[in-house]
């Protein structure tokens, strides 16, 4: 049985859930298109975004990080690279999630307390991050998170997503940690890929670890909300019009 914490086989994400994801209209934001094509571009060698792309859609249009598009075209850009790669999707996923942490905090880095560590980002992720990008696209679905801090070093998450993606959150929450360069345990107690209504993880973290100056949070990204180009660093721009 595939559990959200372990590396499962394509059968879970088969055509099966791709028919699934191709009959919701929910979005997804471009900046995670942007970041699939450049962990695409690692994970490849830089040869196959191209043929990826051409798989899941016949449009020319470029994917930009300022709008929204299908969940469904996300999902199988992933699986084509999965199958690309000749990696299980759920190990792919994950380490997508690993690769894209560190961007995120990086984007959304005006809107991060500078004090603020990896279970302090997770904590506050629901009511800081995915409020704003619900009012703001109100054809985003990012997944309902609620936590509870039971210690300085312990946090209890529970992740609703009608993506059932806790893979990819597992590995988000790596990739922050790396950001921070601190080390996590992530226990999960329950999954909904096993049918569970939920899936609860107990994150813990080294109480050793201490955050690196070589990460500043003001090393932040931003877009261009016109164009969708990537400005210089030092632009302003209005962070929630790249965030997912």
């Amino acid at each position: 049985m595939l559990d959200c914490g372990t590396v499962g086989s394509l059968r879970a994400w088969g055509p099966l859930r791709l028919s699934w994801y191709r009959a919701r209209k929910a979005l997804v934001h471009g900046i995670i298109f942007f970041y699939i094509q450049k962990f695409a571009d690692i994970a490849s060698s830089g040869t196959t975004w191209l043929q990826l792309r051409q798989t899941v859609t016949a449009s020319s249009s470029r994917y930009l990080p300022n709008q929204a598009y299908p969940d469904a075209e996300a999902v199988q850009l992933l699986q084509t690279l999965a199958e690309a790669t000749n990696e299980p999707l759920p190990s792919l996923l994950e380490r997508f999630g690993e690769f894209l942490g560190p961007h995120l905090v990086k984007v959304a880095g005006r809107h991060i307390d500078p004090a603020w560590r990896t279970l302090d980002l997770i904590e506050n992720t629901e009511s800081i991050i995915h409020t704003m990008v619900r009012a703001t696209n109100p054809g985003a679905e990012p997944p309902v998170l609620e936590t509870v801090r039971q210690s300085p070093n312990e946090l209890h998450l529970v992740y609703t997503s009608g993506r059932q993606l806790c893979i990819l959150a597992k590995g988000i929450m790596k990739g922050v940690a790396k950001h921070y360069h601190e080390t996590i345990s992530i226990e999960e107690s329950s999954c909904m890929l096993n049918g569970d209504p939920f899936c609860c993880f107990i994150v813990q973290n080294d109480a050793h670890d201490t955050h690196s100056a070589k990460s500043p949070l003001s090393e932040t990204i931003v877009f261009d909300p016109k164009s969708g180009e990537q400005l210089p660093s030092g632009s302003s721009g209005n962070w929630h019009q790249a965030h997912p």
